[in-house]
């Protein structure tokens, strides 16, 4: 019983967010169109932050990978 209180009380910051960013929606499907907008417009946001951490890694010699190819190379 807890456990559900704790998932409904972790999901209620997710459902107010959404009525927020989707205030002119005004059927289900509409919603739904909305928040899928959404989400791409994230996830392309997200791409971007992961493929700056994937380059700084790449280019940093103090991470693990690049230590490792330095150990085998040099």
């Amino acid at each position: 019983m807890t456990f559900m209180w704790m998932v409904g009380f972790a999901m209620f910051p997710a459902v107010v967010s959404a009525a927020d960013v989707c205030k002119d929606s005004k059927t289900t499907p509409d919603m739904n169109q909305c928040l899928s907008d959404q989400i791409t417009l994230a996830e392309k946001e997200l791409a971007k932050y992961l493929e700056e951490s994937r380059r700084r890694v790449a280019n940093d010699s103090r991470t693990w990978r690049n230590s490792k190819k330095l150990k085998r190379h040099g």
